[in-house]
């Protein structure tokens, strides 16, 4: 964040066994540069951001690469890519195939589709993924915007806790409490 360059990588691993497609180098550089717009939007930038929580800065860049990736690629013809129902032949990586639905705590701890959650109107509980694990996350939520979140929310979001607090202040009309609060419980 505080340097100019950011670095993504054109190989899976050192090995380069695997060379990541197109959309996959575009898909990670949304990522990479999320962290930093995320980064600027703190009150206290670096100093700020340093105090979130490592869960919910991956999971809000994991969220704006799903997002951008999702717009390039419906643009280019491809209509349902990086929507619930996505998974071509040929996978990307995540967030991309099945929009990351079929994430569940203890598969990844820190990269999470907890904004896409709040965002999307698809719960994900208990649909079957193949061959992807099935969604366990109960997601009663939605209707919230990535706009509102980041002008809004996400200078005041350091955890659960406050991220909690920023939801129930700003609820969507028909969004619950008790939703919000069974969402985050699956975090």
């Amino acid at each position: 964040m505080i340097f100019p360059i950011i670095k993504v990588g054109r190989y899976e691993n050192i090995d380069m066994e695997r060379e990541y497609d197109s959309d996959e180098v575009f898909s990670t550089t949304c990522h990479e540069t999320a962290h930093t717009s995320h980064m600027y939007r703190m009150n206290g930038g670096i100093i700020q951001f340093i105090q979130v929580e490592a869960k919910l800065k991956e999971s809000w860049a994991v969220c704006i690469e799903w997002f951008l990736s999702h717009i390039e690629y419906v643009e280019r013809g491809v209509n349902n890519y990086g929507e619930w129902n996505y998974s071509p032949a040929n996978p990307p990586i995540y967030p991309n195939q099945f929009a990351y639905q079929y994430w569940n705590l203890g598969f990844d701890d820190e990269y999470t589709p907890l904004y896409i959650d709040i965002i999307d109107n698809h719960n994900e509980i208990g649909i079957n993924y193949d061959p992807r694990p099935t969604g366990t996350v109960n997601d009663q939520v939605s209707g919230y915007s990535l706009a509102f979140i980041e002008s809004e929310l996400l200078r005041h979001i350091y955890g659960l806790s406050s991220l909690s607090k920023q939801l129930k202040a700003h609820k969507p009309v028909g969004v619950t409490d008790g939703q919000i609060d069974l969402l985050l419980s699956f975090y």
